[in-house]
Formats: structure tokens, C-alpha cells, sequence
């Protein structure tokens, strides 16, 4: 579980330095929050990481996204301005975070540390991102057909 300071900042500040925020309105309380933490300076891997996660999630999950069941955000933990959030999710290098939200409040967190063994095979990391985001996701909200 991540700290509540932390969780009650990136849900209610409304915006995160570098981060894109997919709906402006009240997002829905029950939802899944998808975090690429990345450095300033970025590799090609690590762009790479950033555009397969997005991919993924928009193939299996558009009308989530579009509703805010599912929000992606693109986050630079060497960024100043994210300091409380990195240090809440133990950031030190390039990382996916999923944090599934009920009620507002975030009940649990993972750090998906097989995308640096699957980065090579596109497939697979779209599965295993996937795969993740599905099992967080409210089980009254719709699911599509992942690849």
C-alpha cells in the first residue's frame, strides 16, 4: 500500500510535473493508475518501455482510458517537483507502477520489474502489461480483448 500523503498528492493536485493527465474531469473512484517513472536525460530502451506500456494499454483498454478507469502518466522521478511521489513508490531508476484505486484511495501497488526482461519482445511485454492492468480494474468495469 502506498503512503496515503503521497496517493492523496497525485489524486488531487490534478497534475504531476511531466505528467499527462487523459481526462479532466472527476476521475472515476474506482480505477487503475499506471506510472512510467523515467530520468530526465532517456535512453532508447527506456523510450522504448514508455511507448510499449502506452501501446499496450490503448490496444487492450481504449474506452477505459477514455473514461479514466485506466490513466496513464509519464513521470520524470529526477524532476524536483516529484520528489514526494518518487520517493513514495521507492523510484531509483526507470520504472512501471500500477496502483489499483477504490474509493479514492489506492488499496495496492506493483511494480511491474519484468518489463526490463521482456522489453525485447514486444508481445510479451504488451501481454504481461496487459494482463496487470486487467486484474486491477474494478471487475464491474468492461474489459476488451487484449492481443
Amino acid at each position: 500500500m502506498i503512503g496515503k500523503k503521497a496517493f492523496c498528492m497525485m489524486m488531487f493536485l490534478g497534475c504531476l510535473a511531466g505528467g499527462e493527465w487523459a481526462f479532466s474531469a472527476e476521475p472515476p473512484p474506482d480505477r487503475v493508475v499506471v506510472m512510467y517513472f523515467h530520468r530526465t536525460q532517456r535512453c532508447p530502451t527506456c523510450m522504448r518501455m514508455e511507448s510499449y506500456a502506452r501501446q499496450a494499454l490503448e490496444e487492450a483498454f481504449s474506452e477505459q482510458l477514455q473514461t479514466g478507469q485506466i490513466a496513464f502518466y509519464s513521470i520524470d522521478f529526477q524532476d524536483e517537483r516529484n520528489a514526494r511521489l518518487t520517493r513514495a513508490y521507492q523510484i531509483t531508476g526507470p520504472t512501471l507502477i500500477m496502483v489499483k484505486v477504490v474509493n479514492k484511495k489506492g488499496m495496492e501497488s506493483k511494480n511491474l520489474q519484468e518489463i526490463w526482461a521482456k522489453v525485447r519482445d514486444q508481445k510479451e511485454f504488451f501481454r504481461y502489461v496487459q494482463t496487470e492492468a486487467a486484474g486491477y480494474l474494478p471487475k464491474s468495469a468492461p474489459r476488451s480483448a487484449s492481443r
